[in-house]
């Protein structure tokens, strides 16, 4: 993980590799705790990085993301595959930002 503040925008930026066999779960939580602590600073948040959860699939693990950033009115603006190999697609990269 790596956190840069925008002093002059108001931003903090995390930027966050999750390991596909690492437990989602812990990931969620330790995720939802970082959201915490920035919004308590009254800062703008801007995630991205390599999640390895598709966006493309519907499934509880990813739902659970989508509800996590939802709380926090936040959307993934990637919206294209970001992973192409011969006939297969996926979406794993996330760029999220408030969605008002």
């Amino acid at each position: 993980m790596s956190v840069t503040e925008l002093m002059d925008y108001g931003y903090i930026t995390v930027c966050i590799y999750r390991s596909p066999d690492s437990n989602l779960w812990i990931f969620l939580k330790n995720l939802e705790l970082i959201m915490q602590k920035i919004q308590s600073r009254n800062k703008k948040l801007l995630l991205y990085g390599d999640w390895n959860l598709n966006f493309m699939l519907d499934n509880i693990r990813l739902q659970e993301l989508q509800n996590l950033l939802e709380s926090y009115d936040m959307i993934n603006i990637v919206r294209s595959p970001t992973r192409i190999i011969s006939s297969t697609e996926s979406l794993i990269d996330i760029i999220t930002n408030k969605q008002r």
